[in-house]
């Protein structure tokens, strides 16, 4: 009986495993942000949606990571310590290796309708604002991939 109810214990625990472990839909999206608390939650979001994550504190290591490993799509905050998402934009949108990219600002702090237009004009898909529900998030960013697919 003991066997039986440790196997039966064990078959369940590999089943929560599996069924919590990420499905793989091949996309990779760059997250750009300074802060440490915002990476890990998109990462929390999206890897278990599939996607693969990569991360960069600021302008700089977001622009030698997205010519490194050339993402399917880039999710930047907009205020930095060594640049800011606009000046990140810019220069993506300036190099032909990296200007397709989809570009998606998600801001608490640059959040009135200049900010946003900005954004817009400079080329960014998505101008999305926090706090923003999982669901919505994930939403835009399969809609922003959609979007890219198409062109």
């Amino acid at each position: 009986e003991f066997r039986r109810v440790l196997f039966r214990s064990l078959d369940h625990s590999v089943a929560r495993t599996v069924a919590a472990a990420p499905r793989k839909n091949g996309f990779v999206v760059l997250v750009v942000d300074n802060l440490d608390v915002n990476r890990e939650l998109a990462r929390s979001i999206l890897e278990p949606h599939g996607y693969m994550v990569k991360t960069a504190g600021g302008m700089s290591d977001g622009l030698e990571m997205a010519r490194r490993c050339t993402p399917d799509l880039i999710l930047s905050d907009v205020c930095m310590e060594d640049g800011t998402g606009y000046g990140l934009l810019e220069r993506l949108k300036k190099d032909a290796s990296t200007r397709s990219i989809p570009f998606v600002f998600i801001t608490s702090t640059m959040t009135n309708r200049e900010d946003s237009e900005r954004g817009l004009a400079l080329g960014a898909d998505r101008y999305l604002f926090r706090p923003i529900s999982p669901s919505a998030l994930l939403a835009e960013i399969e809609q922003c991939l959609l979007e890219a697919r198409g062109k």
